[in-house]
C-alpha cells in the first residue's frame, strides 16, 4: 500500500498506493507514521514488527477520537482492523496469539481418556511454535498431538442430545392462539384436542457460503419437528433458555429412542437455504449494483468508440473495414459484458455442521383437516421455549408453509407449490405429480434472486 524510496541525493519519498486515493485521510495517518520508521535502505524484520506496531497503537487512538473509522470497507480500512486485533490479542495463552508480545506455552488440563488415547499426562504444557522445551510437547503443524486431537474430533461425530424441562402456560392462553395455528388459504382446520406430551425435535446447524468477487459466509440453524412441522424461533430461544434456566437439563428419559436424522434432513436443508438467501440478501444486492456500475461503464465505453468509428467519413474503398470495424467493437462488447455477468454471479453453498435431539415437554394440538369432502388428522406443537405454535412444512418441497393450501389429497403446500396450475388452473399438486402439469408448469420452491445453488454433501456425518 505505500512504500519508501530514495532521490539521487538521498531524500526519503513516501508513495501511497493510488487505489488509496479515495480513503479517509484519518486511515492514512497510520500508513504514514509506518513508512516514517524506515529512516534506511536495511530495514528487517524486527524494524518492521516495530513499525506496525507504531502505527496500530496510532489507529487505536484514532479509533477512540472517531469510532467511525473502524466502519470503513476498504483494503486499507481492514488491514488495520486485522492489525488492532493482532494486538490486542497479543501475548495471548490460547493456544498461541499473533501480534508484538511472545505467547507462552499452552498449559492444559486433559481430561483422562483425551490424555490416554494422547498419550500425555494430565497436566500438560504444549507449545504450538517453536522447539518444545524441558517438560514441553510439540502441538502444532504435523505434530503427533493435533493429529490425535483431530482423531479424537472426528470419531466423536456431530450428533448431540439434550432433553428440557420447561414450565407450560395457561390453556387459555394457548388456545387464543389456535385460530391463527390452524389457518389455511382454501381450507378448514377443527381442534379436536390440546394435550400435554413430549416435543421430540431435530435442530440441525448449517453453515453457508456466498461466492462471488467477495466472500460472505453465515451459519443457520433450523428445528424440525419429528411428528412434524417446524419452529423457526426455537434455535435462537434455546441458547437464552439454557442461559437463564441452567438447572432446566435433565435426564435422557428414552435411552434407545430413534431419530431418523436423514429422513428429516431434506426439510432441514431447504429451511436452511431459505435463510441462507435471506441472509446473503444484502450481499447479493451489492454484487448486483456492482453488476449494473460495472455494465453502464462497459457500455458506455463502447458507445463512445462506435461513436468515434462512426463520425470518421468513410472513403468509398473503406466502407467494408468500417462495418468489420464496428462489429468487432460490438463483440467485444457482448465479450465483456459475458465476462461481467460471470464476475458477479453468486454461488450459495450449504453444508450442514451438526444436528441436536432435543425433547421438550409441549403441548400437541390436535385437529383434523377438511377440503371438500375429504378430511384427515393433523398435529401441530406449541413449544414452551419458543413460546408459540410451530409451522407447517410443505409436503412437495419441505420448506416453511407459511398459511399453506391443501390439495385434493390432502397434502400441505407453501405459496410457491400451489395445489392448481397458475397456467391452465388444472390440479397439479407438485406432491402428487412430482413431474409437474401437463401443460409443463413445474413449481419453484425458491426464487426470486440470480443464484447457483450447491449443496455439497447431503447429511450430517
Amino acid at each position: 500500500l505505500a512504500r519508501v524510496t530514495y532521490t539521487g541525493n538521498g531524500a526519503r519519498v513516501i508513495s501511497i498506493h493510488p487505489s488509496l486515493r479515495g480513503e479517509r485521510f484519518e486511515l492514512l495517518m497510520p500508513l504514514l507514521a509506518h513508512e516514517a520508521i524506515h529512516c534506511d535502505q536495511q530495514d528487517g524484520r524486527l524494524e518492521e514488527i516495530a513499525a506496525t506496531a507504531f502505527d496500530t497503537l496510532l489507529f487505536l487512538q484514532l479509533l477512540l477520537a472517531d469510532p467511525s473509522l473502524a466502519e470503513g470497507r476498504g483494503r486499507l480500512a481492514r488491514e488495520l482492523r486485522v492489525d488492532a486485533l493482532a494486538l490486542i490479542n497479543s501475548g495471548g495463552v490460547l493456544p498461541e496469539s499473533i501480534g508484538v508480545l511472545r505467547s507462552p506455552g499452552v498449559e492444559a488440563v486433559l481430561p483422562e481418556p483425551i490424555a490416554a488415547a494422547l498419550r500425555l499426562p494430565e497436566t500438560s504444557c504444549l507449545r504450538v511454535r517453536g522447539a518444545p522445551g524441558p517438560g514441553e510437547a510439540h502441538a502444532g503443524y504435523g505434530s503427533d498431538v493435533l493429529s490425535g486431537l483431530c482423531s479424537l474430533a472426528e470419531a466423536a461425530g456431530r450428533r448431540y442430545r439434550l432433553e428440557l424441562a420447561a414450565a407450560l402456560p395457561k390453556r387459555e392462553r394457548v388456545g387464543r392462539e389456535v385460530e391463527g395455528a390452524l389457518a389455511f388459504r382454501n381450507a378448514v382446520g377443527r381442534v379436536e384436542s390440546l394435550d400435554e406430551t413430549v416435543l421430540r425435535y431435530l435442530v440441525f446447524d448449517f453453515r453457508y457460503v456466498a461466492l462471488s468477487e467477495e466472500r460472505h459466509e453465515g451459519t443457520a440453524s433450523v428445528a424440525v419437528r419429528l411428528d412434524g412441522g417446524w419452529s423457526p424461533a426455537l434455535p435462537d430461544a434455546l441458547g437464552g433458555f439454557l442461559a437463564d434456566h441452567p438447572d432446566a437439563r435433565s435426564g435422557w428419559s428414552e435411552e434407545n429412542e430413534p431419530f431418523d436424522v436423514a429422513r428429516h434432513f431434506r426439510s432441514a436443508r431447504a429451511l436452511a437455504l431459505a435463510r441462507a438467501l435471506e441472509g446473503s440478501r444484502p450481499f447479493v444486492a451489492r454484487m448486483e449494483r456492482r453488476l449494473q456500475r460495472d455494465t453502464r461503464r462497459v457500455g458506455e465505453y463502447y458507445d463512445s468508440l462506435r461513436r468515434e468509428v462512426e463520425q470518421r467519413p468513410p472513403r468509398s474503398n473503406q466502407r467494408r473495414s468500417l462495418e468489420s470495424r464496428l462489429d468487432a467493437i460490438e463483440a467485444e462488447k457482448r465479450r465483456r459484458l459475458r465476462d461481467l455477468e460471470r464476475r458477479y454471479t453468486v454461488t450459495l453453498r450449504v453444508e450442514p455442521l451438526s444436528v441436536l435431539a432435543l425433547r421438550v415437554r409441549g403441548l400437541r394440538l390436535a385437529a383434523r383437516l377438511q377440503r371438500r369432502k375429504n378430511d384427515r388428522p393433523a398435529s401441530l406443537a406449541w413449544n414452551p421455549l419458543a413460546r408459540q405454535f410451530d409451522r407447517w412444512l410443505c409436503d412437495s418441497c419441505g420448506g416453511d408453509a407459511a398459511v399453506p393450501y391443501l390439495c385434493d389429497a390432502l397434502h400441505v403446500l407453501c405459496g410457491s407449490c400451489p395445489p392448481d396450475c397458475p397456467c391452465c388452473g388444472s390440479p397439479s399438486c407438485a406432491a402428487c405429480r412430482p413431474e409437474g402439469c401437463r401443460c409443463g408448469w413445474r413449481p419453484s420452491a425458491i426464487a426470486g434472486l440470480r443464484l447457483r445453488r450447491q449443496n455439497e454433501r447431503e447429511g450430517p456425518s
